[in-house]
């Protein structure tokens, strides 16, 4: 079991809640990562990213598009 996330908040000095999670990893895991990259007249820029992490009982993903426009 992976070690335990907490975190607190305080509302007027005082304790409104406590939050605990705790997650196990896998101690193997793949980690892929695929990306496309446009530009043009080096001003304007579009990068979208996906990537994909495995393990036994383990899945995550996420995706990303950045927009870019100098000026």
């Amino acid at each position: 079991m992976g070690a335990p996330i907490s975190a607190r908040s305080l509302k007027n000095g005082t304790e409104a809640f406590t939050f605990r999670a705790a997650t196990a990893l896998p101690g193997t895991r793949v980690d892929l990562l695929a990306g496309i990259q446009f530009m043009k007249n080096g001003r304007f820029e579009v990068r979208g990213e996906h990537n994909v992490q495995l393990g036994k009982d383990f899945e995550s993903q996420a995706a990303t598009l950045r927009l870019s426009w100098q000026f």
